[in-house]
This record gives structure tokens, sequence and C-alpha cells, in this order.
């Protein structure tokens, strides 16, 4: 099945426990950091409040990350699956749903449940260089997530698509996910045109892609 890889190009940050609430202005920032392949990663760090605050980090926040372009995604095609490409790492008390995501479609209008991410064979040590994972393992359809609204081209260049990740509360204090990219994997179908053409006996039809009705 092909697909592209598409950075976003928008980012903010909403609160951890309200998400109507604006993020804190260090959320912000490390939201940003999400949007380029540089090796700056934004980091979403757990705090309970005993441990110390550094000024500008990003603590207890939701990371949003937003699409405004569809990259080379063909015209006319139908998408059919959606992934999320993370370069990450980590200090999580499990891979399996230290993070968390939401998807919305319809530009922030709808979101879905949050899923776990499942970030098996992700480094999960500070200290370690970052891993490529994909996020479900295998392409969720679409509409994805349990979302309705299906996703087209034309949403892609127009803030529909929105990726919404948080640590789960689950993690303990000074836990962290570091990550320096996401793209969204978009995976599509070409559909192959049927073609019409009569041709003499004795005549050479050469067809180039499409099908060939004989009548």
């Amino acid at each position: 099945m092909p697909y592209v890889d598409i950075l976003p190009g928008d980012s903010t940050a909403v609160g951890y426990s309200d998400e109507t609430d604006s993020g804190t202005s260090g959320c912000v920032t490390h939201a940003g950091n999400a949007l380029t392949d540089n090796g700056t990663n934004c980091l979403v760090q757990r705090n309970d409040g005993t441990g110390g605050v550094a000024v500008g980090a990003c603590y207890n926040g939701v990371i949003e990350l937003i699409w405004d372009d569809a990259g080379s995604l063909p015209d006319g095609v139908s998408i059919n699956g959606i992934q999320f490409i993370f370069e990450c790492k980590g200090n999580l008390y499990d891979l399996t749903d230290g993070v968390q995501y939401r998807v919305s479609t319809d530009g922030g209008s709808n979101y879905s449940s949050y899923q776990d991410a499942d970030l098996t064979g992700m480094a999960n040590n500070k200290a370690s260089t970052l891993s490529v994972i994909a996020v479900p393992s295998s392409a969720a359809g679409n509409p994805p997530f349990g979302v309705s609204a299906t996703l087209n081209k034309s949403g892609l260049e127009t803030e529909q698509l929105k990726l919404r990740f948080k640590l789960n509360s689950l993690n303990p204090n000074t836990s962290r996910f570091n990550v320096d990219y996401v793209k969204a994997r978009i995976h599509y179908a070409v559909s192959n045109p049927e073609i019409n053409t009569r041709c003499a006996i004795g005549g050479v039809l050469s067809i180039k892609g499409g099908s060939l009705l004989i009548k």
C-alpha cells in the first residue's frame, strides 16, 4: 500500500486536566519542537509537585500538532489508513501505555477517546538515542480511531487533522517523553480507470496501466 509521510505545520498545547484550558508557555514552546526533523526535542515531563521545576519546561501538558499540508499525496486518491510516526525516547513506567493520544479529523470539533500509544521498541532511557516508532503499529482505517469524519486531501490542507498526546497519569514523578518529530503517515489507494478502446483485428494495442475491455 503506498503512503506519504507528512510533518505537521502548526502546534499548540492545552491543559492536562481540562483540555479547554490553554497549555503553559513551556508546553507551547516544546510543542513547536515536534514540527521539524532537526534534533531539537519536544520534552514532556510529569511532576506531582514534589520535584523541582525548571523554568521553560513542559510539565503535565497535552501537546497538540496540526496538519495544514498534504505533502506529496497525489490528487484523486482515496485515503484508507492513518498512522503517526514518532522519533522518540523516554523514561516511562510502561512502553505499552506510558503515552496516550487522541485524534481529530474535523479540525478539533470532535476528538477520539484517548488511545494507548504502544511504543514497544523505543529506547526507554533518557540517555539513549531516539527510536522511530509507528503508532498504531498497523494503520487505522479512515475515518480512524472511532471518529466520524473521513479524512481527505483537502482536509489535510485545511487543518482538519489534529493529534494530541500526553503522558499517562500513571507515570511517576520525573517521567519524561522526548520527541524530535511526529509525521502523519497517510496510506492511500489509486484507482485504475477503465479504458474502452476498439482495435481492428490484426492490429497491435499497447496499454500502460488501466484495463482493457474487449466486446
